[in-house]
């Protein structure tokens, strides 16, 4: 009798610790977004600013006056919001809705960072952290989804 089945030729239990891993690598990416994001992004003469704090110069000097635009910094704020639910959707055994909530984070660090780094001002080391975090949690997210997948077709 074979204990261990196979899908795609790959052994159940490889499956499995692949699975564990893509969601162990999106849980750690959506922390580190999350930890950047309080750290210091920009330096602007004596100031060094969080990701939040250029949020709110960013909607004082009105640089996203656009209605789509206005939303992303309203989303921004909602980062750890966000990180949370796809914790509880990793913990509810939701991996494909806390994949889409992380890769949501991850896309608005990756952009948010970005932008920041494009800057011509001195950017901080929470911008480039969240930029690395953001890309980790867009990479196992995809990963994790796929994984899902898989698992859901051929259960150990």
């Amino acid at each position: 009798m074979n204990v261990i089945t196979t899908a795609n030729g790959v052994p159940g239990a490889t499956r499995r610790r692949g699975f564990v891993a893509a969601r162990a690598a999106s849980v750690a990416g959506l922390a580190v977004v999350v930890v950047a994001s309080f750290g210091p992004w920009l330096r602007s003469g004596e100031r060094v600013r969080s990701s939040y704090d250029l949020v709110k110069v960013v909607d004082r000097i009105e640089v996203l006056d656009g209605g789509a635009l206005r939303w992303l910094s309203t989303v921004w704020v909602c980062v750890p919001l966000l990180a949370a639910i796809a914790l509880a959707c990793f913990v509810g055994e939701a991996p494909r809705w806390a994949a889409t909530v992380g890769a949501v984070v991850g896309a608005f660090a990756l952009l948010a960072g970005w932008t920041v780094l494009d800057a011509p001002l001195r950017a901080e080391w929470g911008t480039r952290v969240a930029v690395v975090g953001g890309a980790l949690v867009l990479i196992s997210g995809a990963a994790v989804i796929a994984t899902a997948t898989s698992q859901e077709r051929n259960p150990l």
